[in-house]
């Protein structure tokens, strides 16, 4: 007896001490939550550092902790910054609620626990910041039975959930389910790893009892879980002391528990949570992050380590679009002349806009030794400080120069390399050095056309202008091919110069080409004289006229001497001639004194360029032929475009500008453009310049540039036409309007996400169909970085297959799956935010359950006895299994055999596969089972039976089928709602023939009770085959009755009773009993 004593004294006092050690000692906590890079590159993140005692740590300097971004260390910037804030931290929090029927129970002070644990909760929702993205969500637990609110970010969804928490009778307590529960509805540390992880996620825990269930609690699977995901546990308990292995969580995750033995208590210890889950004085790591080269730089993986404990912290953020500063250089080519000719040196500037870089080196590629640089007196490597420039000097030392190539030239650097340069050497072109005209009569001209006067020898396209300069440049005209050019490598300017001598003498002037001067200075030398003439045969010059218009004129024949000039023949040099029609008087014909001959010209020009011819003359005493010259210039302006393509731009954003180009590759004329506007309406492209009408582009491959922006409404590829009126067309009008379109497009960088949204329709609760969806990003050559993803609304969807970063060039599909467990319909919005832009996808369901109920076909005759027979069918449809197949199908059939005699005979419809049927009666049931290797549902079978009757000892019966799926493909049978039928009858006597069997219309059912779960009043209906004695009870979960609803005789009919509720919540049988009838249904109170 002593030692037995001894034992149970050392039990207590190891107890005891367990339970101080707990109220004692805490497990050391560290979190890094709440990181915030709006300040970038300052960056700071909430942490959380607790000692053995559950006290924050003090005196928290640098070098107690070790952080990395991206694996570079952080520590040289890192700073600890400890103060109290004017504003609230968002968190995270599960209110996890015990609502076993326990609860009801009378707590100190005369109110039931429940009310204690709502009037708490409702504390807690009142006190609690709901700081975007702040939420809050709600788990009640009852022995294996859960139920989950989902996440809500503002306080009345919170009240009016509270508003429906009810007691449910449901078996022993279970904390593993409400703590580490996966499939839906989840446990609470499931459902808060949905959340984000930088943000504090919270678990408080109320229960009245502890964990009774033989399974054991997994608490130390607990306490892992909650530290891999940084869930801080806080418990109390209802008027009861604290459960150790609840403590011990709470002391493990760095929480606090709290026992509660008055209502006041429990509203201060809620309100106690609250002050330490969102307290203002807060510590925050603070460190100056590096910037990025690109897009992906923006995700940055966080590893910090707390050296005190030590304990590490693994979380990442998103680096605003502005932490993406690459180095800017002042050129994107460069080129340079040949010795003798242009620049052999060019000046590059670098410049750092945001943040410090090192210049490290340089390299070329192809590494050919033409070019060298000078580093301007800083040596890589050097650092270039932020928002400073540098000048480097970049050499081209080819000596002779070969032909024109192009040379990369990569500056390195850190964090990221400056953009690639262009090297281009040598530059320039060759080009005619001198042309001389020889002699020309005054008051006359001489045309010369150069098909290649200058040639682009540049690897690159070159522009110029063409002029003409020099002592005697108002001698020389350039008809064809002056002003602006642009030639790309190895072709060829065209010009046509004319010579046109006003006075005697040596002429002399020069085209100079104005190309870039890094490329020299070519210059072609033009020279001529200019003859006297004793009767001048002036140039008649239309100048530029469109091709196929006509151009009258006259052209005059002057004497200008004091004798009389006899002309003995006059005809054209070129005959026939379309370009020319000339009407030439009758020779011979003399031209007096002074006097002037006119003829009629007509120019009509058919092809572009100069066009000549010569109207002759022979004079009397004079031994040549004289000729006056005829000219034109046949001009078609030409319109070239190309279709804009804007940059890959996220819906609602506008793009950079992007120039619409026209060129006018003619070199006779200018085009002119009527008017620019969009071929239809759209809102998506938009022209950034008002003035589109009346406008010029030169001639020689002249530019016109339309400053053009890009919104897209939405994602994909987006498309327009703009519409271009020039004239760009021949004669005969003088002034022709043409047409042309150009494509304008761009893609919606806007996450394209098909489809946009889905609707998994009505479905078995036992299913879980899949979603599929589809990431376009194939024809982008820009990789797609998921920030985040997550389902807002109901729990029953679930993503699966979504990675962080989809590849350029690929369509990435992922899986939504609907995971319904009750029947109801269920809302939800996928969210994904990307650095392609963001998506919101409505996602939507219904479920039910497949109710399984054969039905007996009314028999509706009197049917003499002994002797007669009646027929027996029975009919069941099979929902649709969504290609799982039933095997087997079983179904009962109960009568009374002193009344019914089942005949063996029976047959078997069945709308879908190869059936076998087997039937089996004895003692008034009838098994009939049928297999299937091949039956696909949706199906329909009719079994059609015959009965014998008999005269017995009662006046009624009736007969009531069943089916119950023995064997089918399917992955969850939960949904499968089995639920009888019956048709009663009756035998009325008869003195002539014995009895008569009646079969009554009204058969016997028993609906399904509404609402359920109910609240304060419930409706039954159902329906009676005989009169007959009928009683509705209530039994609790024990199986104890607690009310009587109905007790009378009631006759044959259907019926429909309302009855007041006076029960507390719970879940409760409610039994219908008539006659032999006797059947069942479930009720759920919910108050």
């Amino acid at each position: 007896m002593k030692k037995m004593q001894i034992f149970v004294y050392k039990t207590i006092l190891l107890t005891l001490l367990f339970l101080l050690f707990f109220q004692s000692s805490n497990s050391q906590v560290f979190n890094l939550t709440s990181i915030d890079a709006s300040q970038f590159p300052t960056v700071r993140g909430l942490i959380t550092a607790k000692d053995l005692t559950g006290t924050d740590y003090p005196n928290l300097v640098p070098a107690d902790f070790e952080l990395l971004e991206n694996g570079v260390s952080m520590n040289p910037t890192l700073q600890v910054d400890c103060r109290k804030v004017d504003y609230f931290f968002p968190i995270n929090v599960t209110l996890v609620l015990d609502v076993s029927y326990s609860m009801n129970e009378i707590a100190p002070g005369g109110e039931k626990k429940i009310v204690w644990v709502k009037t708490g909760a409702r504390a807690f929702v009142d006190s609690f910041k709901f700081v975007p993205p702040s939420s809050l969500a709600f788990i009640t637990f009852c022995g294996n039975v859960t139920n989950y609110s989902g996440f809500y970010q503002t306080p009345q969804p919170c009240y009016d959930y509270l508003d429906t928490v009810g007691l449910v009778a449901a078996g022993a307590t279970n904390f593993n389910h409400p703590f580490l529960r996966v499939p839906y509805p989840p446990g609470c540390i499931e459902a808060l790893k949905t959340r984000p992880s930088d943000i504090k996620r919270i678990v408080v825990f109320i229960t009245d009892g502890k964990h009774e269930v033989v399974e054991p609690f997994r608490y130390d699977e607990v306490i892992q879980k909650c530290k891999e995901e940084k869930i801080v546990v806080y418990p109390i308990t209802v008027a009861t002391n604290m459960n150790s292995e609840l403590a011990w969580i709470a002391n493990e995750t760095g929480g606090k528990s709290f026992a509660c033995f008055s209502k006041t208590d429990m509203i201060k210890r809620f309100r106690e949570i609250i002050g330490d889950i969102q307290n203002r004085f807060i510590c925050e790591l603070v460190w100056q992050a590096p910037y990025g080269c690109d897009e992906a730089s923006r995700k940055r993986n966080i590893f910090v380590k707390f050296k005190r404990i030590p304990d590490s912290v693994m979380t990442s953020y998103t680096a605003p679009p502005e932490s993406i500063a690459n180095v800017k250089i002042s050129n994107d080519m460069l080129m340079f002349g040949k010795p003798g000719s242009g620049l052999l040196q060019r000046d590059l500037v670098i410049t750092a806009p945001k943040t410090d870089f090192t210049i490290t080196g340089a390299s070329f590629s192809p590494n050919n030794n033409h070019f060298t640089i000078d580093w301007n007196g800083k040596n890589p490597p050097f650092v270039l400080n932020a928002n400073q420039s540098h000048t480097i000097k970049i050499n081209y030392i080819e000596d002779p120069p070969t032909a024109s190539h192009f040379t990369i030239l990569q500056i390195e650097g850190n964090p990221c390399s400056p953009p690639e340069v262009e090297l281009i050497a040598p530059c320039g072109g060759d080009f005619l050095a001198q042309h001389d005209f020889n002699n020309v009569p005054i008051m006359t001209s001489a045309d010369q056309t150069f098909n290649c006067i200058f040639k682009n020898t540049t690897a690159t396209e070159i522009s110029g202008n063409a002029v003409l300069d020099g002592t005697d440049k108002s001698e020389f005209e350039i008809l064809l091919g002056g002003g602006s050019f642009t030639l790309q490598p190895n072709d060829c300017h065209m010009m046509s110069i004319r010579f046109k001598p006003q006075t005697a003498g040596s002429k002399s002037a020069y085209i100079q080409y104005n190309i870039p001067t890094e490329c020299g200075d070519p210059r072609t030398q033009l020279l001529g004289t200019g003859m006297n003439t004793n009767f001048p045969m002036p140039t008649m010059d239309w100048k530029e006229r469109r091709i196929l218009t006509d151009n009258d004129s006259t052209y005059i024949l002057h004497n200008p001497g004091p004798t009389k000039v006899k002309i003995n023949k006059i005809y054209m040099k070129d005959s026939p001639d379309k370009d020319f029609l000339v009407d030439l008087p009758a020779a011979p014909f003399d031209i007096e004194p002074n006097a002037d001959v006119l003829i009629p010209v007509t120019f009509t020009p058919q092809t572009e360029g100069v066009i000549e011819n010569f109207i002759m003359l022979e004079i009397e005493n004079v031994p040549n032929p004289i000729s006056g010259r005829l000219t034109g210039i046949g001009t078609l302006p030409n319109i070239i475009t190309k279709e804009l393509v804007f940059p890959p731009t996220k819906p609602g954003t506008t793009s950079a500008i992007k120039n619409l180009e026209i060129v006018n590759s003619s070199i006779t004329s200018d085009l002119f453009i009527y008017e620019i506007r969009f071929a239809e309406p759209t809102t998506e492209f938009a022209f950034e310049t008002a003035n589109l009408k009346n406008l010029i582009v030169p001639r020689n491959n002249g530019k016109l540039e339309i400053p053009m922006s890009f919104t897209p409404a939405d994602t994909r590829i987006r498309k327009a036409k703009v519409l271009i009126i020039s004239d760009a067309l021949p004669g005969p009008d003088k002034a022709p309007r043409k047409f042309d379109t150009v494509n304008v497009s761009g893609e919606g960088l806007g996450l394209n996400v098909m489809p946009k949204t889905m609707d998994f329709g009505e479905i078995l609760t036992c299913l879980e169909p899949e979603g599929k969806f589809n990431i376009a990003n194939s024809v982008s050559s820009t990789d797609i970085v998921v920030f985040s993803k997550d389902i807002v609304g109901s729990d029953r969807f679930v993503l699966v297959g979504l990675p962080d970063t989809i590849p350029a060039g690929v369509d990435y599909r992922f899986s939504v799956y609907f995971k319904p467990d009750v029947p109801g319909t269920y809302n939800a919005i996928l969210q994904l935010r990307t650095s392609s832009g963001d998506a919101d996808i409505l996602l939507s369901g219904s479920a039910k359950d497949a109710i399984i109920k054969p039905v007996i076909q009314p028999i509706d005759k009197k049917l003499q006895i002994p002797n007669s027979n009646i027929p027996v069918v029975m009919e069941l449809n099979v929902p649709d299994f969504k290609g799982n197949k039933l095997n087997e199908v079983q179904f009962t059939l109960e009568y009374y055999d002193k009344m019914l005699l089942i005949e063996d005979a029976f047959n078997a419809n069945v709308s879908s596969g190869s059936w076998n049927w087997s039937k089996n009666c004895t003692n008034g049931k009838c098994i009939i089972r049928g297999t299937s290797t091949n039956a696909a549902p949706p199906l329909s079978i009719t079994l059609n039976l015959r009965a014998a009757t008999y005269l017995c000892d009662k006046p009624e019966t009736y007969v009531k089928a069943s089916a119950e799926f023995l064997s089918v493909d399917f992955p969850n049978t939960s949904c499968f709602k089995y639920q009888p039928d019956s048709q009663s009858i009756k035998l009325a006597t008869c003195y002539t023939n014995g009895r008569i069997i009646t079969i009554n219309p009204t058969s016997y059912y028993f609906n399904e009770i509404a609402p359920n779960p109910a609240n304060n009043e419930v409706e039954i209906q159902f329906g009676l085959g005989l009169e007959a004695m009928t009683r509705i009870d209530v039994y609790n979960s024990m199986g104890l009755l607690v009310a009587t609803l109905l007790e009378e005789n009631l006759k044959s009919n259907e019926y429909k009773f309302s009855f007041p509720l006076q029960l507390p919540s719970g879940i409760y049988i409610v039994n219908l009993r008539s006659g032999l009838f006797n059947d069942y249904r479930k009720l759920l109170i919910n108050r």
